[in-house]
């Protein structure tokens, strides 16, 4: 069964069809027949949530800490100020020797991406010059 979230909207169907009189089972019976198929343990902990808490929002999720502290961010953040074409294995060189931190070329990618807004740019294609037209 799949552990991913289940969406605002069936929460609130959820709610809204406990207190038109449904009971669990037929919750269930009712989503599957909408298209979502969810378990009657998912089913009684929105309800469980909603008359305790009156509360449809999910737990706050920490995740695992990031391997780039603030004084490496401050760091990366100036290499590339000064250099803005350094790649992301020169960075994880850089941090590998002043820092003695190994981070994954992907993760200082995706740092880059989602805290400083950075963008990757490649070239796709580039123009083919011909021999004739060097010497022009």
């Amino acid at each position: 069964m799949s552990t991913a979230r289940l969406p605002r909207y069936f929460r609130d169907r959820i709610v809204r069809l406990w207190t038109e009189g449904e009971n669990v089972t037929s919750i269930v019976e009712i989503l599957r027949s909408e298209g979502r198929v969810t378990t009657r343990t998912t089913v009684s902990k929105w309800i469980f949530r909603w008359q305790e808490f009156s509360c449809l929002e999910d737990n706050h999720r920490k995740g695992r800490p990031s391997k780039i502290s603030t004084e490496m961010a401050k760091f990366m953040e100036e290499e590339l100020e000064k250099d803005d074409e350094v790649t992301s294995v020169e960075l994880q060189r850089i941090l590998a020797r002043r820092f003695g931190v190994q981070v994954s070329p992907p993760t200082i990618q995706r740092y880059l991406r989602e805290t400083l807004q950075w963008a990757v740019v490649r070239t796709r294609f580039g123009p083919m010059i011909s021999e004739k037209n060097k010497l022009k």
